[in-house]
């Protein structure tokens, strides 16, 4: 959910804008590199291979960046920097450090100042995202899911069954009439509630001072719902 928000940072889109200079700088890494190549043989095979497949990942980052559409370009990118593997590094460090230290080629030195230059232009911009911001929008976004999803684990039961009692009271006027007077009403049933959102009651309760005419007692059924994910 942070990557949704933050890859929407102006501060990224003017990271991803420099992609197209850092391929150029990486592309001329590798022509350097290539004739460093062809210039020295099978010396330092090791070497130049590790350069040219570092090298090779970067450009492929690069390329699935400015391929990629909505979040999936904050990922790519990230694989770039030291936010996630940092594959920039790793060009430096194969070419410059580990190759050029050994062939001392002042255009794979000037080529890979470039890519250096270009990768710091980036982590700037990336630097520069809200991510607090990002962070705090991602937590208000994803409450609602977090309080669904405690309800569904902590709170909510599938099904459920439990007796239950009711007492039933009314007067009836006037009191002299036929049908007057006091009703006291007695009873039990059960009830089974269902995902711990609806229920439904079924018992009987008794007519106990009941007057010649009227009925010992009635069935009563009830259906009730409750506001799930409060």
């Amino acid at each position: 959910m942070k990557r949704i928000i933050t890859w929407k940072d102006p501060h990224f889109e003017a990271a991803r804008s420099k992609l197209p200079n850092l391929k150029q700088t990486l592309v001329g890494l590798q022509k350097a590199v290539e004739l460093a190549h062809s210039t020295h043989g099978s010396e330092l095979q090791e070497k130049f291979s590790n350069c040219t497949d570092s090298t090779g990942v970067a450009v492929f980052d690069v390329d699935n960046t400015l391929a990629a559409k909505g979040v999936a370009q904050y990922g790519d990118l990230s694989a770039l920097l030291p936010v996630d593997s940092d594959d920039l590094k790793a060009v430096l460090d194969a070419c410059r450090g580990e190759l050029n230290a050994q062939l001392n080629d002042p255009a794979i030195k000037t080529a890979a100042d470039e890519v250096e230059a270009a990768r710091t232009a980036i982590m700037d911009d990336f630097s520069a995202i809200d991510q607090t911001s990002a962070k705090q929008k991602a937590m208000a976004d994803i409450a609602f899911v977090k309080r669904t999803l405690n309800t569904l684990f902590k709170d909510l039961n599938i099904f459920s069954v439990s007796p239950m009692a009711v007492f039933d009271a009314a007067w009836i006027g006037p009191a002299n009439g036929a049908l007057g007077g006091t009703r006291i009403g007695p009873g039990g049933g059960v009830r089974f509630e269902l995902a711990s959102y609806v229920n439904f009651s079924l018992g009987y309760a008794w007519n106990i001072q009941h007057r010649p005419g009227e009925g010992s007692g009635a069935l009563f059924f009830s259906i009730g719902t409750r506001e799930l994910f409060h």
